[in-house]
């Protein structure tokens, strides 16, 4: 860039030595105000790890007990306001014993995941809290797994004997399976708080979330926890 802005001040200076020498002072003064700058912003990278507890909202609440949830994400930090991540979320649920007695089996559970690009806008600062807005759009998979409990022989190694044994044990099998997947996303809000001077957050964050998984869409409303850097 300097060899080109020095091209264009010889062509319309005409060589003229103390213009060349302004110039590229001019430009070393912009690039170190840019470096001073950057250095003065958060980095330009971001992760977080979070779990928390995930209630569900509709028809789905009545067919599966409330749950939990893990999950981890990266991204960029654009700007001090405006950062972008890939999320992958995973929630854990027991299913209602009304669903189980209808499909006569005695236990299950259900899982959702979902891989999400979440876009956040950070809002101002108030008394070391830092509110944010968020959204998302991705794909959800949700699993159900309808299990029976059944009696099997297993074979373990006795390290003190140096002999193996069999024996009966209770194990659960899956009788029956179903998956669903879907296009969905979210909104939500939540905040920072910031740790010390390392750039680590703590934060917490509440979201409605909706997938178009077939005839019982999933509803959602995670309540997540987790620290962030």
């Amino acid at each position: 860039m300097e060899t080109r802005n020095t091209g264009h001040a010889r062509t319309a200076i005409k060589g003229s030595a103390r213009i060349q020498r302004f110039g590229i002072v001019v430009i070393l003064l912009v690039l170190c105000s840019a470096v001073f700058a950057d250095a003065q912003e958060e980095h330009r990278f971001t992760a977080d790890v979070f779990g928390g507890v995930t209630p569900l909202s509709g028809r789905l609440s009545d067919r599966l007990d409330t749950g939990w949830n893990i999950g981890v994400s990266g991204g960029i930090n654009f700007n001090s306001i405006f950062s972008t991540s890939l999320r992958y979320s995973f929630n854990r649920f027991g299913v209602s014993p009304s669903l189980l007695q209808l499909v006569g089996t005695p236990d299950g559970h259900s899982n959702i995941w979902s891989v999400t690009l979440d876009p956040k806008v950070q809002l101002g600062t108030h008394l070391g809290v830092r509110p944010y807005v968020v959204g998302a759009v991705g794909y959800y998979r949700r699993m159900i797994d309808f299990t029976r409990p059944v009696i099997v022989r297993a074979v373990f190694f006795d390290p003190v004997f140096d002999i193996p044994f069999s024996t009966l044990v209770v194990q659960d099998v899956t009788v029956r399976s179903v998956t669903r997947g879907g296009v969905g996303g979210n909104l939500g809000a939540g905040f920072d708080i910031k740790l010390g001077e390392s750039g680590l957050k703590a934060f917490s964050e509440a979201r409605y979330e909706y997938a178009d998984t077939g005839n019982v869409p999933t509803r959602m409303i995670p309540v997540r926890f987790g620290l962030r850097w």
